[in-house]
C-alpha cells in the first residue's frame, strides 16, 4: 500500500487534507437505449483518493482522465464500516461452523 500524506498545502485543499496514490479499476459500461448491458472493459490505473473532514468529502481522482468522483464522507465512513461488521460477522460464524464439524 502506499503511503497515505497529509496534504499541508492551503492553496491545494483544506489544511486538514489526506491524500493516497493508488491502484484504480476504472470500468467501462455497454449500454443501449440509456440501459446497463454489460461490462464493456477494464483497465487499471493510477488514481488519487483525497478526504477532508472540514468539507466533509472522500474523492478518487484519475489524472490521467481528467476524471474525479467526490462523495460525502460520512456516506464513505458508513458503508465501509457496514462492509467491516458484515466480514467480522461472517467471519465469526465460519468460526462457529468450523467448532460444530
Amino acid at each position: 500500500m502506499s503511503e497515505i500524506k497529509r496534504v499541508n498545502n492551503g492553496a491545494m485543499a483544506p489544511l486538514d487534507a489526506v491524500e493516497l496514490e493508488a491502484k484504480c479499476a476504472v470500468t467501462k459500461f455497454v449500454t443501449r437505449k440509456g440501459e446497463l448491458m454489460q461490462i464493456g472493459s477494464q483497465a487499471a490505473t493510477d488514481c488519487k483518493m483525497m478526504a477532508s473532514m472540514e468539507l466533509g468529502v472522500f474523492s478518487i481522482s484519475i489524472p490521467g482522465q481528467a476524471r474525479m468522483v467526490s462523495v460525502r464522507l460520512d456516506e464513505v465512513m458508513a458503508v465501509m464500516k457496514e462492509a467491516a461488521d458484515c466480514a467480522n460477522e461472517l467471519a465469526a460464524r465460519g468460526k462457529e461452523a468450523d467448532a460444530h464439524e
